[in-house]
């Protein structure tokens, strides 16, 4: 498994977005898996945005098979989703799904 996650580089020209899939894991903790998605194609997905807490605390979930470390009180957002969600509900959150290393994807 890889330590961490990367992303694909999203076509601005479709305007693509990323959408979250989570998913509860067997071995109890967060898995999602990370799709492109244009908003061109009328998507429903739920938005979570937010101050997420302290940055410094965070808790490992699965990301595309990759660690991301998520502060814990995203993590429990995402618990309570993956519990009380349907299986098809996508998230969009911004501190997962937009890359924030990358400032010219993180200012559009």
């Amino acid at each position: 498994m890889e330590m961490s996650l990367t992303y694909e580089t999203l076509d601005s020209s479709s305007a693509e977005i990323r959408l979250l899939k989570v998913r509860y894991s067997s071995n109890d903790g967060i898995e999602c898996d990370l799709t492109k998605c244009s908003l061109n194609e009328n998507a429903e997905y739920y938005a979570l945005s937010y101050v997420w807490g302290d940055p410094t605390v965070t808790k490992n979930i699965l990301v595309n098979g990759k660690v991301f470390a998520a502060t814990i009180n995203l993590v429990a957002a995402l618990e309570t989703f993956s519990v009380e969600s349907d299986s098809s509900d996508l998230l969009w959150v911004d501190a997962i799904c937009i890359n924030q290393t990358d400032v010219k994807e993180r200012n559009a």
